[in-house]
């Protein structure tokens, strides 16, 4: 028989190449994750990304669009419409929004990394407020960017942070400060104009507040949200930020850890698969490339709990630093979390537990612990020490499948009994 030839020769991101005869056989390469869109079709004209090929991209749009759009942010029909005034400072300050907002929540239902996240890849332009009992935080979005938040913190007011990062004397900083509250202008206008700083001064300067406001709204454990569509501040504000290391930096560093563990230990025993996404890559978090190469090893057929062993076993990262990894990259889509499922290792280990207690159903007491007739009461001992070590139920992990843990408890059920009953006899 003929050697098929190949249709696609396939370049992977780590170099890797293969491949592949039908486009049927690469879809199904994409759906389990095992190719990436960003991965090279090699021609003989040179290299495309997989997109170029017909098919890829009708069925990569089809796969994303449900999964980008499953909890899209809704405009309100009653006041879509409503915003299009723009909020100005007035003395330094940004009024409040004066309108209702299009739509709003409770930020413990939605999630703080969730609602920065649907508004930057929806390219949403607007006002997002954070409230709790009296204290706020407005993010002012244009296109997906958010490029300046307002707080009430005084530690990270633009003039506490330029004394702070020693570009002002305390001095200096009180003159400029009296000058904004004369002329009524926000205080990084004066501090341009009147030549206290540098525009690469002021620039770094209200990037790095973005940042720290931002970084804030993480440490919140509850609030209400409110956005209000097309609600522009009406001032430039010079910032520049990497966004998805901001979000990054706040799961990873200032998010509580007991709330990544209680939106992900529910899940444990659930099928963990990498997705395909339209915007972003692992590598846009600036992760380190262990990182990056754990997370191209997910086979998609696993659970949380298996991939996370496998984890721990192979010294990549602690609990908490894979807790914090898996809420983050869940969260941006960059993950999915499937059905329950008991995942390769888990089922093979239950086979081997359920076969080892079915063989000692059948057993003799001695044969239960491996021993011959006329042992003694040290050699009982030493042999129900051996087999507690494989069956008692607290040597398991923490998160072992139940039905794992429940055979566990049969097993040492049999041999806790079959230790008692020799002992008695030995005695």
């Amino acid at each position: 028989m003929a050697k098929r030839s190949s249709r696609y020769r396939i370049l992977r991101r780590d170099g890797t190449r293969i491949e592949v005869y039908q486009t049927a056989e690469l879809l199904a390469l994409l759906q389990r994750g095992e190719l990436h869109p960003l991965d090279r079709w090699v021609t003989s004209d040179g290299q495309w990304p997989l997109l170029k090929i017909p098919g890829v991209a009708a069925y990569w749009q089809s796969v994303m669009t449900p999964i980008m759009s499953r909890d899209d942010l809704p405009a309100s029909p009653s006041h879509a419409s409503l915003g299009q005034q723009p909020v100005l400072f007035f003395q330094g300050r940004v009024l409040p929004p004066g309108e209702p907002p299009s739509y709003a929540g409770d930020l413990m239902e939605r999630g703080y990394l969730r609602l920065l996240y649907l508004l930057v890849v929806g390219n949403k332009t607007g006002r997002l407020r954070i409230s709790r009992n009296k204290e706020d935080i407005d993010i002012f979005f244009e296109e997906g960017v958010p490029f300046y938040v307002a707080s009430q913190r005084t530690e990270n007011r633009l003039g506490e942070l330029v004394f702070r990062l020693g570009m002002l004397s305390r001095q200096r900083l009180s003159q400029a400060i009296q000058s904004a509250k004369i002329q009524q202008e926000a205080l990084g206008q004066i501090l341009l104009r009147e030549g206290y700083l540098s525009t690469r001064q002021v620039r770094f300067a209200l990037s790095l507040q973005l940042k720290e406001r931002l970084l804030e709204g993480f440490t919140w454990r509850e609030g209400r949200y409110f956005f209000f569509q097309e609600q522009r501040l009406g001032a430039e504000i010079p910032t520049q930020i990497d966004v998805w290391s901001v979000l990054k930096e706040g799961v990873m560093s200032c998010f509580p850890l007991e709330r990544c563990q209680s939106a992900v230990f529910p899940l444990f025993h659930h099928r963990l698969a990498r997705s395909i996404h339209p915007h972003l890559m692992v590598e846009d978090f600036a992760f380190s490339r262990a990182w990056v190469d754990f997370h191209a090893a997910i086979t998609n057929y696993d659970s949380v709990a298996e991939v996370m062993e496998e984890g721990l076993q192979g010294q990549f990262f602690s609990e908490e630093e894979f807790v914090r990894f898996l809420y983050l990259l869940w969260q941006t889509d960059l993950l999915l979390i499937r059905e329950p499922v008991l995942g390769t290792k888990t089922q093979r280990q239950l086979d081997e537990m359920e076969a080892a207690i079915c063989s000692m159903r059948s057993q003799s007491r001695l044969e239960r612990l491996g021993l011959r007739p006329g042992a003694s009461s040290s050699e009982i001992r030493r042999a129900y020490l051996q087999q507690a070590r494989r069956f008692h139920p607290d040597q398991l992990p923490p998160h072992t499948h139940p039905r794992m843990r429940s055979q566990s408890e049969v097993g040492f059920a049999l041999i806790s009994q079959a230790y008692r009953d020799l002992s008695k006899h030995a005695s």
